[in-house]
């Protein structure tokens, strides 16, 4: 128990060694970058199905690397060089970092012990589905107001191309594309910058102090604490090893102190409702739920059937969320198109002009402006 345990700890402890530096912090981190969990859920279930099919590991990874390319391939290949040399799937999965971020090498340690490692890696992909459809739903329903507004950023300028040329109208076009860039250029660079350790904690502790989604992110929090929490307790961990792991995939201050909060009192022989509970972290009928859960030896499903609740009500809010800033951004977009177009057509008619309307236009089209 005392090497299982060292070997534990080292998986669940911190193992920063980032290059001295700015740039070098930021290059490592660019390249340890986590898979998207689209791909990494594809990569578990691919795993899976070879390891239920009795297919060697190594020959079943050579294959998918054969299938894939660049950085995925690479992640794929260090495994087997790590398997190859003896070594088990947890030190194999530990070494493709991007691939098996956070918890999941613990958690395919933890499964080791039991032989249920295909198991837990249908856990790991069941895991990252409600994420994957809440991104879905956030890019649903922001498309059409994005294709709106790049729409009308080129169909709104063609009254120049008609009576100014294509050079004022690729310069209105410009101009109206420019802020459009510039907005995308910060968020690529608020999004590179998250993948340093110290924004990423600024940026999930300004995520949970806003106003209306605060609570939202917040419940997604504990939503995965929970959820990793019942998976480690579903491989045959103890309760404060599942709590150790759960404390790594937290991916919030406010989780991760209510579970080093937990593990001293778990440690001190209290319960895991109890432990939560007096924190007064987590709702009260969450923690009825856990105490239930202990009390039947049901713990596991508890956990697993509070976190499917709170996943649901986060994606309820985002994707309220979502509507109604699709709905205030097609209005912006709307009232903007209005101004344009009737700005527009002011200056090339020339209305309120001291001169009266285009001459040009009068000339071309003498018809229109007959009896004005």
């Amino acid at each position: 128990m005392t090497a299982q345990m060292s070997g534990f700890e080292r998986l669940t402890g911190t193992n920063d060694r980032r290059p001295a530096g700015a740039g070098g912090r930021f290059r490592q981190a660019w390249r340890d970058r986590e898979f998207p969990p689209s791909r990494r859920r594809a990569f578990y279930l691919a795993l899976e199905r070879g390891l239920r099919s009795g297919v060697p590991i190594v020959a079943h990874l050579n294959s998918m690397a054969a299938m894939s390319g660049g950085r995925q391939n690479i992640q794929i290949r260090k495994m087997i060089d790590v398997l190859s040399s003896g070594g088990l799937l947890h030190q194999a999965a530990l070494a493709a970092g991007p691939l098996f971020p956070g918890p999941a090498p613990a958690l395919i340690c933890a499964a080791e012990r039991t032989g249920e490692v295909a198991d837990a890696l249908k856990r790991l992909s069941e895991s990252l589905t409600f994420e994957i459809k809440v991104r879905r739903r956030v890019l649903a329903g922001l498309a059409y107001p994005l294709v709106l507004l790049l729409s009308a950023a080129f169909i709104l300028p063609l009254p120049k191309l008609v009576s100014c040329g294509s050079g004022a109208y690729l310069g209105a076009a410009t101009r109206t594309l420019i802020p459009l860039f510039v907005l995308l250029l910060l968020l690529g660079a608020a999004r590179l910058a998250l993948l340093l350790p110290g924004p990423a904690l600024v940026a999930g502790r300004l995520r949970e102090a806003l106003p209306i989604l605060g609570r939202a992110f917040r419940s997604k929090a504990l939503a995965v604490t929970l959820s990793t929490l019942g998976q480690g307790l579903e491989a045959g961990l103890s309760l404060f090893e599942a709590l150790s792991i759960a404390r790594m995939a937290a991916g919030s201050a406010s989780m991760t102190r209510l579970c080093d909060d937990a593990l001293m009192s778990i440690r001190n022989g209290a319960e895991l409702a109890t432990a939560f509970g007096s924190a007064r972290a987590i709702p009260d009928e969450i923690a009825v739920v856990l105490a239930t859960g202990e009390k039947t030896g049901r713990l596991p499903e508890a956990l697993a059937t509070t976190s499917r609740e709170l996943f649901a009500s986060y994606t309820r809010r985002i994707q309220a969320a979502v509507v109604v800033a699709g709905a205030v951004l097609t209005g912006v977009v709307m009232i903007w198109a209005a101004f344009t177009i009737i700005s527009t057509f002011s200056s090339v008619l020339n209305i309120g002009g001291a001169g009266g309307f285009n001459p040009q236009i009068q000339h071309e089209i003498p018809g229109l402006f007959q009896g004005l």
